[in-house]
């Protein structure tokens, strides 16, 4: 929810059009994750932004991905749990047919 409630306030790619979001994150993955370094790289390539502008669409990056991470945890343990459940479930009930069985 949080995720998606961030997407919807600043867009999908924190408001630049998704061909500048493309070149930061092709300038982040080059700078092996390093939001410093690319931050750098990207006020140096990207001269249509200012470096406050990268600055603080790397800070969107990060807590988008951030969110991004936690939501696909969250999704997972939620999954993990829901089988975790059936499995249970499905014990419960084969142990209840060998118990009719056995009387």
């Amino acid at each position: 929810r949080e995720y998606d409630a961030f997407v919807e306030r600043f867009g999908p790619n924190g408001g630049w059009d998704d061909v500048d979001h493309k070149i930061f994150k092709r300038i982040l993955m080059r700078s092996n994750g390093d939001y410093g370094r690319a931050t750098e790289a990207a006020a140096n390539e990207m001269m249509q932004f200012s470096r406050v502008d990268v600055i603080a669409h790397a800070r969107w990056d990060a807590e988008h991905e951030d969110l991004l991470t936690r939501k696909r945890l969250a999704i997972s343990r939620w999954r993990h749990a829901k089988e975790e459940r059936r499995r249970q479930q499905l014990a419960a009930e084969e142990a209840a047919a060998a118990a009719r069985a056995a009387a």
